[in-house]
């Protein structure tokens, strides 16, 4: 049976309250200002999509960033959601390689290892079975590539690794492909890549995020976002 209006009103303001802290619950309206009023992060904002997506079928995540109040988030499911929001398509993420590009990676592993004789310590402390999630902080360009020449081809699957990517990138698409890059989008809306890192890890994927969010401009340690964690703990990783 076809949802009525007044259904999925009545279903996104039972899922934004269960969703908030108890002592606010029983006052979400369709005016509540999800961030403002209801406290909604990126990652709150993550568990929403899913919540939706199960319980209408519908798709949210790609304009989630867009909406505002409680009676935003209705209108869009009223809409039937949408993915016009980004200018690719996040599930083609990571690309796929090819024989080349896992030899290319390889060559650029061999070659960090001789030309910066970086010092490697507890390899064993890694899960032998790949699924696991890598937060380095982020000092250089260069990080994500240190950090699987460090590890070594040896020890994980190079065909099966993955990071978060800012979409800058998205253009050096042979980089992107050799070290899985799944792009984030440049307003800051975080749902897609998220959601889709939270499919690769489950599907056995080693992923790279750096906790930081961006590169340090001082050397000194950022404040560390909650996204790593969160997708640790949905992937039991």
């Amino acid at each position: 049976m076809q949802k009525t209006d007044g259904d999925v009103k009545a279903i996104v303001l039972q899922i934004v309250s269960q969703m908030t802290h108890t002592e606010m619950a029983e006052s979400v309206t369709p005016e509540s200002r999800l961030k403002q009023d209801l406290g909604f992060d990126s990652l709150s904002a993550l568990e929403l999509c899913v919540a939706l997506e199960s319980a209408l079928h519908v798709s949210v995540e790609s304009k989630i960033s867009g909406v505002s109040t409680v009676q935003d988030l209705i209108a869009l499911v009223g809409r039937g959601g949408g993915r016009g929001g980004l200018p690719y398509d996040i599930e083609d993420y990571p690309l796929p390689k090819t024989e080349s590009h896992i030899q290319r990676l390889k060559g650029y592993m061999r070659r960090s290892r001789l030309l910066w004789r970086f010092a490697v310590s507890g390899l064993d402390n890694l899960p032998s079975d790949g699924r696991y999630i890598l937060c380095p902080n982020h000092q250089s360009y260069y990080d994500c590539l240190w950090i699987w020449a460090a590890i070594g081809s040896e020890r994980v699957n190079l065909w099966k690794i993955a990071c978060l990517a800012a979409e800058v990138f998205l253009p050096e698409q042979e980089k992107l492909t050799m070290l899985g890059g799944i792009p984030v989008e440049r307003s800051g809306n975080t749902v897609p890549a998220m959601k889709r890192a939270l499919a690769c890890v489950k599907n056995g994927y080693t992923m790279l995020i750096h906790p930081e969010g961006t590169r340090t401009r001082d050397g000194k340690m950022q404040a560390f976002k909650g996204g790593a964690a969160k997708l640790a703990i949905d992937a039991g990783v």
